[in-house]
């Protein structure tokens, strides 16, 4: 299968980029698009997004930019710039044609990015690759976008000044837009090209993420419905559910969707991918499939979204999210990971909540339990209206055996996540039974 890759390059690297690519004879198809400065990166990356299926930016700034510009973004990202090792190759070997060249007077342009010194010889005698990385990651922590969007003129106004006070010769650059300015500025400047293989390498290593990524969207996907307005009676129920059934049917054709519909008394399962998913909801921030079935047929439903390796797996992570939808009436996602995902938002209100909290991944790991197992307790105590419960309601609730759900209580009660709150006798005969007080930081978790 051809991958179509678009490259985003600024104008001085276009005819570089362009006869590169084009002689390593890729299966891919290549476009190369230019760009003005970082904020119009993300612009283009928005205009390409649905028709590539993976970019190539000349460096890692232009990437975390449009990584900040659309956290959702969909599609693999690479760099072209040379590595590493290849770079400290290329300073070497420059020096050793050109030993007259003080380290101290020639510059690399990307130092000034978050620092105020960037001289080669600061870079050999006092950088390690570690160091480099350390430091990147401290700035960008600390950037705005909008400092992203002028990284570049910051860069090249320090290096003309720098110019101008007589403290450099020449500047190894890696941001490839400020070359033809300091150039007409005077300034020597070297751009470490990459090499042929290099590119080669990159571009397998981009066609391995595109593919994965593929794979990742083919993942199986159970789509759980159920009509809010189910009365409990049995011909009403078949009523509604066939209404229901009906109404998906005409969405899947409208939409052409590619999934199985199956259907009975109490809700309605589509099979699909998880491509499908999340097209329907606007890649895991809304539900447009409720919205739908309530403006268009008047339908209001609860709907659980589970995603899985297996179809087995997502149906049963399509179940707990459609438990959680039934007793919050919003919509969520359970994906590959357990991970509970909302309540999802509309077109108005597109939030999305991370069930996910700290609070309950502190209990998990105090009690020795999973966050899904925490998550399914506070459901409980949710449907229960009340903390307590007995071993053999919880084997109920969470569907497991009578040990198993002794061994859930013995885990919170050691972790402070539940306490004995009395004995009662069912019978004359036989042992009293406990009934446990779930605590579970009730404060935070029963808001």
């Amino acid at each position: 299968m051809q991958h179509k890759i678009v490259i985003i390059t600024g104008e001085y690297l276009h005819d570089f980029v362009e006869k590169s690519f084009a002689d390593l004879r890729s299966d891919c198809s290549f476009e190369t698009v230019i760009y003005r400065d970082f904020e119009h990166i993300a612009d283009i990356y928005k205009r390409y997004e649905d028709v590539a299926d993976g970019f190539f930016l000349s460096g890692s700034i232009a990437v975390d930019t449009i990584k900040r510009s659309y956290p959702e973004y969909r599609k693999p990202m690479m760099t072209f710039e040379m590595g590493g090792v290849g770079f400290y190759r290329t300073l070497f070997e420059f020096f050793m044609n050109k030993p007259e060249l003080d380290p101290k007077r020639v510059v690399f342009d990307f130092l000034y990015s978050f620092g105020d010194e960037g001289s080669i010889d600061y870079l050999i005698n006092h950088l390690s690759t570690s160091d480099i990385k350390r430091l990147v990651e401290d700035w960008m922590d600390k950037c705005e976008l909008s400092d992203l969007y002028q990284v570049e003129n910051r860069v090249s106004d320090k290096i003309k000044n720098l110019w101008d006070a007589g403290k450099i010769d020449l500047v190894f650059c890696q941001y490839s837009t400020i070359v033809s300015s300091l150039e007409k500025y005077g300034i020597p400047c070297v751009y470490p090209y990459p090499s042929t293989e290099h590119l080669r390498n990159l571009v397998d290593n981009l066609v391995s993420k595109i593919e994965m990524k593929n794979l990742e969207e083919d993942l199986p996907a159970v789509i759980i419905l159920s009509n809010k307005s189910l009365s409990g009676e049995k011909s009403k129920d078949k009523s509604a559910t066939r209404n229901l059934r009906e109404a998906l049917q005409n969405i899947r054709l409208n939409l052409a969707l590619d999934m199985i519909i199956r259907w009975d008394d109490e809700s309605i399962q589509l099979y699909t991918s998880k491509q499908n998913l999340n097209f329907l909801t606007e890649n895991q921030k809304i539900c447009q499939l409720s919205a739908s079935l309530l403006e268009d047929y008047g339908i209001d439903t609860c709907i659980g979204y589970g995603i899985g390796r297996t179809i087995t797996a997502a149906s049963t992570c399509a179940r707990t999210a459609h438990e959680e939808a039934k007793l919050r009436g919003e919509s969520y996602i359970m994906d590959e990971s357990h991970t509970l995902i909302g309540p999802l938002g509309t077109e108005q209100n597109m939030a999305v909540k991370q069930l996910m909290t700290e609070d309950i991944a502190l209990i998990a790991e105090r009690c020795k339990l999973s966050t899904l197992t925490i998550q399914k307790l506070r459901a409980i105590i949710k449907l229960n209206n009340s903390p307590l419960i007995t071993t053999k309601e919880l084997a109920t609730r969470l569907n497991v055996t009578v040990r198993n759900a002794n061994r859930i209580l013995n885990n919170l009660e050691a972790g402070g996540g539940a306490e004995l709150a009395y004995t009662q006798s069912e019978t004359s005969k036989g042992r009293p039974v406990k009934v446990y007080k779930l605590t579970l930081a009730s404060n935070v978790l029963l808001d």
